[in-house]
């Protein structure tokens, strides 16, 4: 009966250093790329900058297929914000978010103009998303008002 003592002990050991490994490998492994908490991987935003006295601006670029652009904009409560996307076939989808991340328009939706008034102050996100299986180019076209 002392034998099989020691077994169970190395059993108790091994089993002990494999569940204390297995947070060490998840952890070890979220070190990859541009991550945040919880290892999430964050997407890049671009902050939108309006020249000086000017209320509007335009961005131009290109999506791939499934890729998602995010641009932040400082928006102030009460104020309006009116974003219109343009592309080729309408194939840019894109909804847009509140500083505390409530989605103001719906979910990624195939759209060409959205306005509405700003219920809080700070930086509100478009998202715009490629809908195509190719690349598409868009034109981006904020307003703040």
């Amino acid at each position: 009966m002392s034998n099989d003592m020691p077994i169970i002990h190395d059993m108790v050991v091994s089993r002990r250093k494999f569940l204390m490994a297995i947070p060490l490998a998840v952890f070890v492994g979220m070190g990859n790329g541009d991550k945040g908490k919880k290892g999430v991987r964050k997407k890049k935003e671009t902050r939108v900058k309006f020249r000086k006295g000017q209320i509007t601006t335009t961005i131009r670029g290109t999506l791939k297929a499934g890729e998602e652009l995010i641009y932040v904009v400082a928006g102030k409560a009460d104020g309006t914000l009116r974003a219109r996307v343009t592309s080729p076939s309408n194939v840019v989808a894109f909804r847009i978010e509140s500083p505390t991340g409530v989605k103001v328009i719906g979910e990624d939706r195939i759209s060409n103009d959205w306005s509405g008034k700003m219920t809080e102050s700070g930086d509100y996100r478009i998202f715009l998303k490629g809908a195509a299986a190719e690349s598409s180019t868009f034109r981006l076209t904020i307003f703040l008002f």
